[in-house]
């Protein structure tokens, strides 16, 4: 009987201790926190459960410094707590995704009253919803209560495999990484228009239907992933 007791007790720990996620202590010296190393995951393979269900599901600890899966049409969840014991900045805080070619990618803020509102962002969202504006996925939080813990969710759904970190910066940790990350951004993007050049200057001598079928397509592609970005 005894016995039987304990390796109840045992499992329920068990248990306990590996659902049971400590919150992101934030204060005034941190200025950026990796949420992937202190996150959970549902991973919703039906893509229609909907957020008020979504509290009620059986979170995993997320393993690694980033949330990376293989190929899949499913939805997925991620939770996290963050108490901000930050003294000097209660409302100057972001969350930068760092792959902006996801089709969705929508963060759930909670609310005093107990409601959560959704800041919308991804390729595929509508512009006129999108969170954020430029090239960058940053979604500005607006105030992050002193000494109050919050649940934070994030809802991805990738369009193929997902390998993506997700942020929190201060104010002054996105001043200063803002023009690293434009000159790699454009960097990219100066390469990708230089080979579509090449191809369409090749395509001019190569008499070739199937050669310029596909310099047609990379200006296409091109072109929309610009757009979905908001360069053009």
């Amino acid at each position: 009987m005894n016995c039987k007791l304990y390796l109840s007790l045992s499992s329920f720990f068990l248990c306990f201790s590996i659902y049971a996620q400590k919150p992101i202590i934030v204060t005034d010296s941190v200025v950026a926190v990796n949420i992937a190393e202190n996150a959970a995951v549902f991973q919703d393979k039906t893509g229609k459960v909907p957020f008020g269900q979504i509290p009620q599901q059986t979170f995993i600890p997320n393993k690694g410094g980033a949330f990376s899966f293989s190929f899949s049409p499913d939805v997925f969840w991620f939770r996290f707590q963050i108490a901000n014991q930050s003294k000097l900045n209660h409302n100057q805080w972001y969350f930068l995704w760092s792959d902006g070619l996801n089709n969705y990618v929508d963060i759930y803020l909670p609310q005093p009253n107990g409601s959560y509102e959704v800041l919308k962002g991804g390729m595929l969202s509508k512009a006129s919803e999108r969170a954020y504006k430029g090239l960058f996925p940053l979604y500005k939080l607006k105030v992050l209560p002193h000494n109050t813990p919050q649940t934070f969710y994030v809802r991805v759904k990738a369009g193929g495999s997902l390998n993506g970190q997700l942020t929190l910066l201060s104010h002054e940790a996105v001043i200063d990484a803002i023009p690293n990350m434009s000159a790699m951004i454009w960097l990219v993007i100066g390469v990708q228009l230089l080979r579509v050049l090449y191809n369409i200057i090749l395509a001019r001598y190569i008499r070739n239907v199937a050669f310029r079928w596909y310099s047609f397509h990379t200006v296409i592609v091109t072109l929309s992933v610009l757009g979905s970005f908001g360069v053009t």
